[in-house]
C-alpha cells in the first residue's frame, strides 16, 4: 500500500538471503513497475550492518521477519 504512494520517491530493498532477494527483483519487476519514480536498488547484506554503514537518512524503514521454523 505504502508503495502506491505518489510521495515516494526511493526505495531501498536489504536482504541476506540471495534467494529472497531474486524473488524480490523478480516481484518487483512484476508487479510494481511504474509505482515508484526511481527503479528500487537492492542490497544483499544483513539490515542491521546496512543502516550502520549507510551514510543515507531515510523517513522510514520497515521491517519484516520470518517466524523461526
Amino acid at each position: 500500500k505504502i508503495l502506491s504512494s505518489n510521495k515516494v520517491e526511493a526505495l531501498d530493498i536489504v536482504e541476506i538471503n540471495p534467494t529472497v532477494m531474486k524473488a524480490s527483483r523478480i516481484f518487483f519487476k512484476s508487479y510494481h513497475p511504474n509505482i515508484i519514480k526511481n527503479k528500487p536498488q537492492f542490497f544483499l547484506l544483513g539490515g542491521l550492518e546496512f543502516v550502520r554503514e549507510t551514510s543515507k537518512v531515510y523517513d522510514l524503514i520497515i521491517v519484516d521477519i520470518e517466524e523461526p521454523v
